[in-house]
């Protein structure tokens, strides 16, 4: 593979990920470590993915439109010397080569562990901007009642996001109602449901 590609390895164990890498690296490619290297290199990263299995990886490539390859292509093009078609059969998701949350704004609910995670940059990395706030953290352990809400608006009037993104459809009975009026609610397995399915023209989003 002459030509220097960026790597992101999921789902497989440390010996397998070991053997990819070095088949990658003996050839010319790179494997990366964090989604914050691969959002610097977005527009060449590859997946390496060992299933369809929805992993914060498998998102950040569905994000912003990258492939999501099996092993085998890997195998494939180390033994023709160059990155070989990326065919059906060695694909888990293909290229789309466009950010599929661009022009989109959303306000994360949950945890404050989902708040500043890596679902937080997969969305950034895909266009979206992220709205938030500390009082929307929730401790996961107390789910009958949360933190009173922070106002999202400025002087008063409302923002509206293009939707709120729960980490668990649970928090709605520790939220004020009022808050989501009007708004769209969207759980973050449905969210990434509908990422992997190639559906999220189909939530609604404004």
């Amino acid at each position: 593979m002459p030509r220097v590609l960026p790597f992101l390895l999921t789902g497989f164990t440390s010996t397998q990920s070991a053997k990819i890498c070095d088949d990658v690296e003996s050839n010319g490619g790179k494997v990366l470590e964090t989604l914050e290297r691969a959002s610097e290199e977005v527009k060449d990263v590859v997946v390496v993915a060992k299933d369809n299995t929805r992993t914060l990886k498998v998102l950040f490539a569905l994000s912003v439109g990258r492939p999501v390859v099996k092993r085998s292509w890997v195998e494939e093009s180390v033994k023709a010397g160059f990155p070989v078609e990326m065919k059906r059969s060695l694909l888990l998701w293909g290229p789309r080569n466009e950010r599929l949350f661009a022009g989109q704004e959303f306000v994360l609910v949950g945890t404050t562990a989902f708040l500043t995670g890596g679902f937080k940059e997969v969305l950034q990395c895909g266009g979206a901007k992220i709205v938030t706030a500390p009082t929307w953290s929730f401790d996961s352990k107390k789910r009958k009642r949360g933190p009173a809400l922070a106002e999202l608006g400025e002087n008063g009037e409302p923002r509206k996001p293009s939707a709120f993104i729960l980490e668990d459809a649970r928090l709605l009975g520790a939220c004020d109602p009022a808050v989501f009026s009007g708004c769209k609610l969207l759980e973050y397995k449905v969210l990434t449901k509908a990422m992997a399915q190639g559906n999220v023209a189909n939530l609604g989003l404004s």
